[in-house]
Order: C-alpha cells, then structure tokens, then sequence
C-alpha cells in the first residue's frame, strides 16, 4: 500500500533537521504514555513539546519516541524538563491530536475515549507517573483541571476502578483525586 511510504514534512529548514510524520501513523503503547506524561505535566513552545520533571524511565521513553520520528529530544535548560525539537510534532500534538490547554484547562481529547484497554491502560499510566503519587494505601493525584480529573474518572471507569474526587480546591489551587481499596489498587497495577 502506498500509504506505508508516505511521510509529511514541514518545507521550512534543511532537510537534516526536519521531522518526517509518517502518512499512517499508530497510537500504541509508547505513543500513549507519552501522551498520558503530556496530560500530566506538558506544554509547548514555538517549536518543542515539554514534558517536565519525567522520571528516568519516562525519560527513556521521550527519547525513545522522538527518535522514532527523526526528532531531538533534550533536557531543557531548566534540568528538569525534556524537550522534543520538532515543530511538525508540536503541531501535530495540539493541531490533530488536540491536546493542548493549560494546567487549568486540560482535558482528555475526545477520540482517546475510542481507543482499546491496552492502550487506554499505557496512556493512564503515563498519566499517573506523572501526577500521581502513593499514600498509604491509597493512590492519589492532584490537578488544576477538575474535567482532566473527571475525564480520568471516565477511562479508569472502563477497567471498573473508581476514582474520587474532591469537590474542593486546595491550597495549591488543586483538586485531590484518589483510587483506594485493595481489589481496585490491584486491578490499578495489573
């Protein structure tokens, strides 16, 4: 199929520099983490996607998905936060994938409530390693964005896991969200 050999480049810059999106393009374990670590704690600038304090691992993963795409990825130079060099997938993200928003206006796009558990599951994940965080037994996240929460509330909702969330803002102008009870935090980590 001639589709399998297509790929989209911007005509700005040399040809070394650019990324080439491939015409067909699967939204698959990798794919979805690193939207799930966007969701949590990404942004933009004119021409980079930002993923800020990812641990170890998910930085593996950010390097991991930018050379799939012929991009850079890059500690910032704040240490703490990676950068994927690339207008064409910045625009990608906000343009076709829709994520964009701020801390307070986030939201999970539309067409990720389509996709299947496995991949569902990949993009919670990277969502949690990013804002989430382990109580005693409890797994808790906060967010600025009652309707990510809500829309998390949503997917988990698909693996029969409930999540909580608080009707009041924090101190730090966040809403607490939980998954507790030992049957859902097993079905959470498996």
């Amino acid at each position: 199929d001639d589709k399998e050999n297509l790929y989209l480049g911007s005509r700005a810059g040399n040809i070394d520099g650019r990324t080439f999106l491939p015409f067909k393009i699967i939204i698959d374990e990798l794919f979805s983490t690193l939207i799930g670590a966007w969701l949590a704690d990404g942004c933009y600038d004119k021409k980079s996607i930002l993923i800020s304090d990812p641990g170890v691992k998910v930085r593996l993963l950010i390097k991991e998905f930018a050379a799939r795409f012929g991009a850079r990825a890059k500690v910032h130079s704040d240490h703490v936060t990676m950068m994927i060099n690339s207008k064409g997938l910045r625009v990608f993200f906000e343009r076709v994938l829709e994520l964009k928003g701020d801390a307070y206006t986030k939201r999970v796009p539309e067409w990720v409530f389509g996709l299947d558990k496995e991949t569902t599951s990949s993009l919670i994940k990277g969502y949690f390693n990013g804002d989430g965080c382990v109580k005693k037994d409890e797994i808790c996240i906060n967010s600025s964005s009652r309707g990510l929460l809500k829309d998390f509330q949503t997917l988990l909702l698909r693996f029969e896991i409930p999540l909580r969330i608080s009707l009041n803002l924090k101190k730090d102008k966040t809403y607490e969200s939980r998954i507790s009870g030992s049957k859902f935090l097993r079905t959470f980590y498996h």
